[in-house]
């Protein structure tokens, strides 16, 4: 991890362990599918995004269901553009899937999957 990962206002990511595999389902597809797989930690402009785009009320807090829908609306905007974000900063942007999970604080697994030709 460099200094600039630290002090950096700007959403940034560090990858802290990377692996990857092909896949061809069945043995007999004419699909082959590119698999990575990697393992990041988020610095805190990108995790306070991450924390922001989180769900954290429930149906029950609201008064209506307008509202409620209103708020997972919002929400599910935030974490598209977190999630966009994020894939366009790890190159992903032409990739077929693209999935991110919290492990653990600031610790982050993303995956991304395309289809290569034989």
């Amino acid at each position: 991890m460099n200094s600039a990962f630290k002090t950096t206002k700007d959403f940034a990511i560090d990858i802290v362990a990377e692996g990857s595999f092909v896949d061809v389902p069945d043995g007999l597809s004419s699909a082959i599918y590119q698999n990575e797989t990697k393992t990041i930690r988020l610095n805190r402009v990108a995790m306070r995004e991450w924390r922001e785009s989180e769900l954290i009320k429930s149906a029950e807090d609201f008064e209506t269901c307008i509202e409620w829908h209103t708020y997972l609306d919002e929400k599910s905007e935030l974490r598209a553009n977190f999630e966009n974000k994020l894939c366009h900063a790890m190159g992903y942007d032409d990739w077929d899937s693209f999935t991110v999970e919290q492990v653990l604080s600031n610790i982050f697994t993303v995956v991304a999957v395309k289809e290569i030709t034989k």
